[in-house]
């Protein structure tokens, strides 16, 4: 503990746009995958199970000096070819936001949540979700994987436990106020315009290079999944991310 408390100041003593991260999360999870360029001088922050692979792929697609291949249908090179928050040539959050143009995607909760479900817990064998895994089939009567065994996880002290289930607010390292724009996924190709044509004019958005495998669908199955109950206690949970964003409280309304 004591160690992993150094290195966290260590890393916020050598970028202070680290300092506005919150301490509930891994610092590494926000810097790298805040994707920096100091060609086009903009910032994307990047946030899991938010439609991340299409937006870098699309940004790829665009910009000269980001590699982009129709083949690489997760943006994993393009990912590893953007600089993290680090290399922002800002020391100062104020020169930081003045200096690049900042956006990031959010989307409803109740969907991000399930679709984390259903490709993490639900549909992975990862060694990595194992523990949340074992919580649920400790935890249930019926050994069953389930949805609410899932939020009972996240109830009980995983919810910060891993960043495509962590509350979408934590994973900006500025207030959501000073992003220059806010795009949804529910409006994606709309919004991904105003992007692309903010940052190399007026014209050049062509349409979306949109990631087509290991979709999860999770927009219209939230029925299946929640009812009044399980609505609620996720409301609670990521209250600040509905709140913020204007999402809905009711998981019917989780509509474009």
């Amino acid at each position: 503990m004591k160690f992993n408390k150094k290195i966290r100041r260590a890393l916020q003593k050598h970028h202070p746009l680290a300092r506005n991260i919150d301490s509930r999360v891994r610092l590494s999870w926000v810097l790298k995958r805040s994707a920096v360029s100091n060609k086009n001088w903009y910032c994307y922050f990047r946030i899991p199970k938010c439609a991340s692979s299409t937006v870098i792929r699309t940004l790829a697609s665009y910009d000269p000096f980001i590699p982009f291949s129709e083949k690489d249908s997760r943006g994993s090179l393009a990912k590893k070819s953007f600089s993290g928050l680090r290399s922002a040539r800002a020391l100062k959050l104020k020169s930081f936001v003045k200096k690049y143009y900042l956006f990031t995607f959010v989307r409803n909760p109740y969907t991000r949540l399930l679709s984390s479900y259903k490709s993490k817990i639900a549909g992975s064998d990862s060694p990595r979700y194992e523990p949340a895994r074992q919580f649920i089939l400790s935890t249930s009567s019926d050994r069953k994987l389930s949805f609410e065994g899932f939020i009972r996880y996240l109830e009980s002290g995983g919810l910060f436990s891993d960043p495509h289930w962590l509350p979408q607010t934590s994973m900006l390292p500025v207030k959501p106020g000073d992003i220059d724009f806010i795009g949804r996924v529910e409006t994606i190709d709309k919004d991904l315009e105003i992007i692309i044509n903010k940052i190399f004019g007026e014209g050049t958005y062509k349409g979306a290079a949109v990631r087509t495998v290991g979709r999860t669908e999770s927009s219209s199955q939230t029925g299946d999944y929640y009812n009044t109950e399980t609505a609620a206690r996720v409301l609670i949970l990521y209250r600040q991310d509905f709140d913020s964003f204007g999402y809905s409280h009711d998981p019917a309304l989780d509509k474009p």
